[in-house]
């Protein structure tokens, strides 16, 4: 259990880090999925599941970090890195707005086929890091997303709730003849579902910036002002 309260601590402290860094010389509002520019023209359906997409990738990729294999955890630095570069490209009008999205898109789609094959690649140990990981993204994306809870509180209950559900997660997939990883595939494409259902409206892409951020300005305020 130690190292699950070390996981908590290691990402509230990112996210803590993150928020002092904006509220000084960034921005409380602008975000990358929310400020990201898009194409004129573009339905609104396609945007929604664009960013639902863009979001949920995020979360997994935070996942990764905390539950993936080392290579996995370092192969989502791609689509971060490549999304700043592909974002100068765009104020510079060296490509269209279509152009970053669809190479962006790509680099975070990626991700997917590569966790997919530690279910198959015989490396128990990381087939279990990528179902955890998935576990972790899947609690995290319906409290945040879902729910609109503080992302502090997100993360710390969806890293506990993963260190509990993940053995009885896996005995279910057996017993229902799917597997270890039966409940990942399910929740794989329960998620698939749940993006594609955006172009049709159903969905609609619920901005998270709440007052997570204000907190931390007050604090930084307080200790500048002491």
């Amino acid at each position: 259990f130690l190292s699950v309260l070390i996981k908590v601590g290691i990402v509230t402290a990112t996210m803590a880090a993150a928020d002092k860094v904006s509220y000084m010389i960034g921005s409380t509002e602008e975000r990358t999925t929310n400020s990201m520019p898009y194409y004129d023209g573009i339905e609104p359906s396609v945007e929604n599941a664009a960013k639902r997409f863009y979001s949920k990738s995020q979360f997994a990729a935070t996942a990764l970090c905390i539950f993936g294999s080392p290579t996995l955890a370092f192969c989502s630095v791609f689509a971060i890195e490549i999304a700043s570069f592909l974002m100068t490209l765009v104020r510079k009008g060296i490509i269209k707005a279509r152009t970053y999205h669809v190479i962006y898109s790509f680099g975070l789609f990626i991700m997917f086929p590569a966790m997919l094959t530690t279910f198959f690649g015989g490396d128990h140990e990381a087939g279990m890091g990528t179902f955890r990981a998935l576990g972790a993204a899947a609690i995290a994306v319906r409290l945040r997303l879902g729910w609109h809870l503080n992302k502090h509180l997100v993360w710390s209950m969806s890293i506990v709730m993963t260190y509990y559900l993940t053995l009885p997660a896996v005995s279910m997939g057996e017993a229902l003849g799917l597997g270890p990883f039966g409940v990942a595939w399910i929740g794989m494409f329960t998620s698939i579902f749940d993006t594609l259902i955006c172009f049709v409206g159903i969905h609609r892409y619920g901005e998270t910036v709440s007052k997570d951020t204000q907190f931390f300005g007050r604090l930084w305020q307080a200790v500048k002002l002491s």
